[in-house]
């Protein structure tokens, strides 16, 4: 709850309070409709962000471009992640030709993202190692993107599956 009331002081929207925080949205939306305290803290920090000049759609704070570039980093497509924390398309565009480091900063978080791809991917061992056949768990989905994945385990749906290993 903390950091979805910090994420609303320098702010970010309610989606992005919750990406803040690391739990779906919904959650959060939960959270203010048990919790009435909660609810009103969360109205006075967004009071207090639109107070100092933070506001969606204005000029992004740092909090906001620390959750969209990793948002981007996870795997999240730009236009998704300037929405998350309060930014049109279009502004986002502006603020990307208008501010190159900005842009470097996009682009180093796509890099990561296919660069942090490629090195999870692991290779055969080559025949004769002495490699016994066996089974092995491989997980299918990415932990990080899929906030309902615990790492190391199964999960419902596509998330794992067993295969014998030669």
């Amino acid at each position: 709850m903390a950091d979805a009331l910090r994420g609303a002081a320098q702010g970010l929207t309610i989606p992005g309070c919750a990406a803040a925080a690391g739990l779906p949205e919904r959650t959060l939306r939960e959270w203010l409709d048990i919790d009435v305290s909660f609810a009103e803290a969360l109205r006075a920090a967004h009071a207090l962000a639109e107070a100092h000049g933070l506001r969606p759609g204005a000029a992004p704070t740092p909090a906001a471009l620390q959750l969209m570039l990793n948002a981007i980093r996870k795997g999240a497509a730009w236009p998704a992640a300037a929405t998350l924390v309060g930014i049109s398309v279009r502004r986002f565009n502006r603020l990307r030709a208008e501010a190159p480091p900005v842009g470097a900063l996009i682009a180093a978080a796509q890099r990561a993202r296919s660069a942090k791809g490629s090195a999870g991917q692991r290779r055969r061992p080559p025949k004769g190692t002495g490699h016994r056949g066996g089974y092995r768990i491989m997980q299918l989905d990415d932990p990080l993107l899929s906030p309902g994945s615990q790492p190391g385990g199964l999960t419902g749906g596509l998330g794992g599956h067993i295969t014998h290993q030669d």
